[in-house]
């Protein structure tokens, strides 16, 4: 049931790159940033820019760019299931996904703003805390090195990443 969800909200929310006859702003900038390949701008640190603009110039199509944000929403919703198992039944994990779809932020940010570093933060927030949970629950190093590649990546997005890693820390040297 959850993969029916995720596919159809994969399919319905690229689609609207087939209605918008232009690109949102923040898509656009991306690109130029993107092409660049600077390490970072005065607004935002490379990552995001570099998505863009390596998507555009191998796709050559707008569609390729909502289909990109597309796929980072859906690997938001994919790992708030996941972290939602470890607390909740399935049943329950899984509404607290689809839940999001009423959220603005992962539906609308989509058509509106376009790829930009806040919808890969949608995306890398959830995974971070994630594998954080894992690995101090089960003291893998695999876990530990997932978790160090994803803060870096988050760092190379947005450094408001560091807003979610703190209270991690935290939460590690307390307990």
């Amino acid at each position: 049931m959850f993969a029916l969800f995720i596919a159809i909200n994969l399919v319905v929310w690229s689609a609207v790159g087939l209605i918008r006859t232009v690109l949102p702003t923040d898509s656009l900038e991306g690109i130029f940033w993107g092409s660049l390949h600077d390490f970072g701008t005065p607004k935002h640190p490379p990552f995001a820019g570099w998505l863009t603009y390596l998507t555009y110039t191998i796709f050559k199509t707008d569609l390729s760019i909502y289909t990109l944000c597309t796929i980072f929403v859906t690997i938001a919703f994919a790992y708030v299931y996941k972290l939602g198992k470890f607390f909740l039944d399935d049943r329950r994990a899984m509404l607290s996904a689809i839940m999001l779809e009423g959220c603005w932020v992962y539906t609308y940010v989509i058509s509106y703003y376009g790829f930009n570093p806040d919808v890969v933060l949608l995306a890398l927030l959830p995974m971070i805390s994630y594998y954080a949970y894992k690995a101090l629950h089960e003291d893998k190093n695999s876990n530990w090195i997932i978790l160090g590649v994803l803060v870096g990546v988050s760092f190379l997005n947005k450094y408001q990443t560091a807003l979610v890693i703190l209270p991690i820390i935290l939460w590690a040297l307390i307990f």
